[in-house]
């Protein structure tokens, strides 16, 4: 094992300190922070450790910096995060329903349905952001919106169906007329 230089000294209590903290730790990069400075605490080189952990030595000294401080484990957690900033925070559900209340062949469009890639497209237009479809769908996902195929229905019935069709017809209709009533 090479030279060990710590600006912050690791002792025995320490290393059992942070092996309690291993086998409690959940969060897998806690978990990797606890790990190298635990390595640290057993004598191994910082050169050694940072190959091991797969993390620069830099990392390392900030690491142990922080656990440095108090000695607790839990100094090594992450800090929240905002995270990246919403694309399109203009498009609230309340817009989004709006919107799929439109027919899309009024505006212009040659379709019968809204398709996410269409409204996709239309709320760009219209509020002037880009929204990706995959996007939409989260966001649709997220306020509880189901998207579905349409399901195409013939509203009316031939009015002399059974004469155009035949006899076939009319014993497949009885047939299943009879099967509707058994089942209800």
């Amino acid at each position: 094992m090479g030279a060990v230089y710590h600006p912050v000294r690791l002792d025995s209590s320490d290393r059992r300190r942070l092996g309690r903290s291993l086998r409690r730790c959940q969060n897998a990069r806690t978990y990797r922070r606890i790990h190298a400075l635990w390595l640290l605490a057993k004598g191994h080189a910082v050169e050694v450790v940072a190959g091991l952990c797969q993390c620069s030595r830099r990392s390392l000294y900030d690491w142990l910096k922080r656990y440095g401080r108090n000695h607790k484990a839990e100094t090594l957690q992450e800090a929240p995060r905002s995270g990246r900033p919403r694309q399109a925070s203009i498009l609230t559900r309340t817009r989004i329903l709006r919107e799929l209340k439109h027919r899309p062949w009024l505006l212009g469009y040659s379709a019968t349905v809204w398709t996410v890639a269409l409204l996709a497209r239309q709320l760009s237009r219209r509020y002037g952001c880009q929204i990706t479809p995959w996007t939409l769908r989260r966001r649709l996902r997220q306020s509880g919106l189901r998207w579905k195929r349409p399901r195409h229905i013939f509203c009316r019935q031939e009015l002399h169906v059974a004469q155009k069709k035949g006899r076939y017809y009319q014993a497949f209709t009885a047939c299943a007329g009879s099967v509707r009533a058994l089942g209800s």
